[in-house]
């Protein structure tokens, strides 16, 4: 593995080698002669391509059965796509061209106009103008959708890749220790926040897009709020959710404090919660169902009558972050997902009951799964805090 903190590529030329073969592997299996990638996650994945201005204007990765990649982009990120990517061509338009003409160049000169191409349809950056000019310009090109095949990839780990997951892991522990510390009666849930941010980059986080989640007291029950200077009182309780990343590769941690003792309420969704987490943890093992996890935490919760108040689902893959740290169109922990567990495979776990008027009452792992069963990547104590 590279130095993290090298300045040059998150990894060596055959780790990016061995992901496009096994790319190309699943092409071959569609019978696709190439495929046009828009998600920046898929984009580093396969390239080493990282810029933050992603989100901007519209890219794309051109990667066919053979040959070296090319990826369209914004005029101003052609150089930073060669000289971050992997055997990688950048081709840039200007601010105010449409990028669907681009796209239409790019597809001519590698002569697929007439052959069988894989778009990512189900991701946030692929453009309604970007299809509708593929579709006017290469009517004889035939467009299958690839949405989640390249996720399929990375949902298992290699070794480097974990490495650096076990480095986010130490910043992510050292922002969730402090936040706790700073937690109490009559501070500010702002504090508690900039308390967090100071140790996760001194202990090694790269810039992370995912937001710092920190509530306290009864508006905690209403999911996805953030802190807003809001003092915080005796009886409250403090739900924070964070995490790190170290070359794009993030855990998070979500934990839930008590100013003063909890009542009965909050105390009885704790003790569930994380007796949740801990069976879904204890569950994790190569040959499991992905189903069975997200059932071993879900009969906790409903002997203990919290179902109603558990929206969601057990947790989630987690691995590149650049606008989030969970690997959208990756597995689910949920019903109904008949994934089987592999080593290599990491995921977040996050039991959380919204208990209206109470408030929000959960707590996280970040999880590999190992040869023999899990491994949580955090150190961050896993029990309700009571400051």
């Amino acid at each position: 593995m590279i130095e993290a903190n090298s300045g040059g590529p998150a990894f060596e030329p055959a780790e990016f080698e061995r992901r496009q073969k096994a790319l190309r592997g699943l092409m071959a299996e569609r019978g696709l002669d190439a495929v046009i990638l828009c998600a920046p996650e898929n984009l580093f994945y396969l390239t080493g391509f990282d810029t933050t201005g992603f989100h901007s204007f519209f890219q794309a990765l051109f990667l066919k059965m053979d040959g070296p990649s090319v990826i369209v982009t914004r005029h101003l990120e052609a150089p930073v796509a060669e000289s971050t990517g992997y055997n990688v061509r950048g081709v840039g338009y200007r601010d105010k061209e449409p990028a669907g003409d681009k796209v239409i160049e790019i597809l001519k000169e590698l002569g697929l106009e007439n052959k069988r191409i894989g778009l990512e349809k189900d991701v946030p950056w692929f453009r309604a103008r970007v299809y509708d000019a593929l579709r006017e310009h290469a009517p004889n090109a035939k467009f299958s959708d690839v949405s989640g095949m390249s996720e399929l990839l990375r949902t298992v780990k290699s070794a480097p890749e974990i490495a650096y997951m076990r480095m986010a892991a130490k910043a992510t522990t050292a922002g969730a220790i402090a936040a706790i510390d700073a937690i109490r009666e009559g501070a500010l849930d702002s504090d508690v926040a900039a308390a967090s941010f100071a140790p996760r980059v001194k202990a090694g986080s790269f810039f992370s897009r995912t937001p710092t989640y920190v509530v306290s007291g009864p508006r905690s029950a209403i999911a996805h709020q953030n802190w807003n200077g809001s003092r915080i009182n005796k009886g409250d309780v403090v739900y924070f959710e964070m995490g790190a990343n170290v070359r794009r590769y993030a855990t998070a941690c979500m934990r839930t404090t008590s100013v003063g003792k909890p009542n009965d309420t909050v105390r009885r969704a704790a003790d569930a919660t994380l007796e949740g987490l801990t069976r879904a943890v204890e569950t994790v093992k190569p040959g499991v169902r992905v189903e069975d996890v997200h059932k071993a935490n879900y009969q906790v919760l409903e002997r203990a009558g919290l179902t109603d108040y558990f929206r969601h689902r057990t947790g989630y893959s987690i691995g590149i972050e650049f606008l989030l740290w969970l690997e959208h169109g990756g597995i689910s922990v949920d019903w109904g997902s008949e994934v089987v567990l592999k080593p290599g495979m990491t995921f977040h776990f996050v039991p959380l009951v919204l208990i209206p008027g109470v408030g929000g009452i959960g707590f996280s792992e970040s999880v590999l799964c190992t040869e023999t069963g899990s491994e949580c990547l955090n150190k961050v104590p896993r029990e309700m805090a009571i400051r």
